[in-house]
């Protein structure tokens, strides 16, 4: 028998408005201690109290009230070998072998890391490991590659705005990549590339690489309400250059 449903992993009103206004006859989502925006419970058949901490286990309970065997099953990122080989190759016109990304975006500026610090810990990868970095910007993003890029010195970081594919293939291929809670993090983690993760007003007892092992930097006065804002909120401002390249250096020496 086929089954007929949705499941709302994001919890908002326009992922649960698709399903309810489709006439789907079973809707699974979150109930209101988990819920992003108030009141879209009332909008599923089913809702789930959620007793996981990390967002990836908390969707595999609805998964799981769904039917599912597994809450969280265990999965593999292909990149396509034509994609690897165009990555390599500019890489290699740049003069790189060896590279460590760095990605200063993150969706919204008060979770990301100064983007002058992350042009310091260029220049002090460059000075003192003899490696060069690929800063990795999305769209609306150049001014903080630029920023990175002025505030490096002589590290001669090398920046890289490519199509997923080629992302994927960057990062596979990178020595280790830091950034803080945004996609590029997370999509090294999934391709088991080694990764030191900033964090600040987002909480990465939830919002953290999954599954857990990577090195993870917050202060420990950071709050994690999720406040969005333009300006970088300030437990991130007490997070060091030098902290972070010794979180660096103590992931790629548990990665040899």
């Amino acid at each position: 028998a086929k089954w007929h449903g949705a499941i709302d992993y994001q919890g908002l009103w326009k992922s649960a408005l698709l399903p309810f206004l489709g006439g789907v006859s079973r809707r699974i989502g979150f109930s209101g201690e988990t819920i992003r925006e108030f009141g879209v419970p009332a909008l599923y058949t089913e809702r789930v109290k959620s007793k996981a901490a990390h967002i990836a286990e908390q969707n595999g309970e609805l998964t799981l009230r769904a039917g599912a065997a597994k809450a969280v099953a265990p999965f593999e990122l292909r990149v396509l070998p034509e994609e690897e080989r165009r990555v390599l190759a500019e890489m290699q016109g740049q003069g790189l072998r060896e590279y460590i990304v760095l990605s200063p975006g993150g969706g919204w500026r008060s979770k990301c890391w100064p983007a002058e610090r992350f042009g310091g810990l260029c220049e002090k990868i460059f000075r003192e490991m003899g490696m060069r970095c690929v800063i990795n910007f999305g769209p609306g993003e150049e001014d903080l590659a630029e920023t990175v890029r002025a505030s490096s010195g002589a590290a001669a970081p090398v920046a890289y705005n490519g199509v997923l594919g080629q992302l994927m293939a960057l990062l596979r291929n990178a020595k280790c990549m830091v950034g803080g809670d945004t996609g590029p993090l997370h999509l090294a983690v999934a391709l088991k590339t080694p990764a030191v993760a900033i964090f600040g007003p987002t909480d990465p007892l939830r919002n953290g690489p999954f599954p857990a092992g990577e090195i993870v930097l917050r202060s420990t006065d950071a709050a994690g309400n999720h406040k969005r804002g333009t300006a970088t909120d300030e437990s991130l401002l007490k997070i060091s250059v030098e902290q972070v390249f010794e979180g660096l250096q103590r992931r790629l020496g548990e990665a040899v």
